[in-house]
């Protein structure tokens, strides 16, 4: 009985840290998109991180940068309407 505990909890725990590397993959090449800029090319991000985790976490990268994006203009918007 307490072997099929630790093997569930192994796989949850499993689950969480891949769970963790797959969202820092997402912000590492979130935080390369914003800081190649607006039009960075797919070559641009290949020389940085391997095709597998572009096609992988690419689309998820992109909508993050987007939003961190968004976040960022609309908060520095009001400081310079302030000055």
């Amino acid at each position: 009985m307490q072997t099929s505990t630790n093997t569930t909890f192994g796989n949850k725990s499993s689950n969480t840290v891949q769970q963790c590397i797959d969202a820092g993959k997402v912000s590492a090449i979130a935080d390369m998109m914003l800081h190649l800029g607006e039009g960075c090319t797919e070559n641009q991000l290949l020389a940085h991180f391997d095709r597998a985790d572009l096609e992988q976490f690419g689309e998820r990268a992109r909508s993050e940068a987007r939003k961190r994006q968004e976040r960022s203009t609309v908060s520095r918007v009001p400081a310079r309407r302030a000055a």
